[in-house]
């Protein structure tokens, strides 16, 4: 992992963000997906899902996805090793040619210092979906997701047209392997004590607070709004 952590930064120096960079902070079930993909489609940014990447490795069968689904169930914070080693294999692929959205990233302050270490020439807009936790209990629990273009879906907020059908790619939904209720009510323990402090990192300036109680597509207008 002392490996991957070095190829990471060492491709972080060469590569510097040129644009600005988006990062969704919330609680679990928040609506980061929903919100994510709604901005990526009208700002034409890459969407950029740590999640996503470590659900893909689960379903691969890989190591580190044993490593990963373990730690899920438990509802445990990935470690900062998992998500870089992650992140770094995707930013060699694609890079950030155009500027980004973070959902999943960054979820320690270690993790955010890093991001503002590597990204010191760009402008780091942060949107925290306020949510309480009996409404992600709420949400987590009739969630889906397409397997094929990994948008969200939720089975009385946002349900798609065909059931168990994404309508955008016409993929086959599926549920979340750490979406059962003692998970849920696990990962948002570790928020709290973990990934809640970046707030107080970012500060005030930075942080753009939104009410994600609100129906979907009023959030997802209010958000654009906040970036415009």
């Amino acid at each position: 992992m002392k490996f991957l952590r070095l190829l990471f930064f060492t491709f972080f120096s060469l590569t510097l963000f040129s644009s600005p960079i988006i990062v969704l902070y919330g609680k679990p079930g928040a609506g980061k997906g929903t919100v994510g993909a709604y901005l990526s489609d009208k700002l034409h940014l890459k969407r950029i899902s740590s999640g996503e990447f470590l659900l893909a490795e689960i379903d691969r069968g890989t190591p580190l996805g044993r490593e990963v689904k373990e730690k899920l169930e438990g509802g445990e914070i990935i470690p900062d090793d998992m998500i870089c080693s992650v992140f770094f294999s995707y930013f060699e692929k694609e890079g950030y040619l155009n500027g980004c959205i973070l959902d999943g990233f960054p979820r320690t302050v270690n993790q955010a210092k890093l991001l503002d270490q590597r990204a010191c020439d760009c402008d780091i807009t942060v949107i925290h979906l306020e949510v309480t936790d009996q409404e992600v209990l709420n949400r987590i629990a009739g969630r889906w997701m397409c397997k094929d273009c990994k948008y969200p879906y939720h089975e009385k907020n946002n349900p798609p047209v065909v059931a168990l059908t994404c309508d955008h790619c016409r993929g086959e939904l599926y549920r979340r392997h750490d979406d059962c209720q003692s998970s849920i009510k696990r990962r948002l323990e570790v928020y709290k004590e973990v990934t809640e402090p970046i707030l107080l990192y970012y500060g005030q300036q930075r942080v753009n607070h939104i009410d994600g109680q609100k129906e979907i597509k009023e959030v997802c207008n209010e958000v654009l709004q906040t970036l415009q």
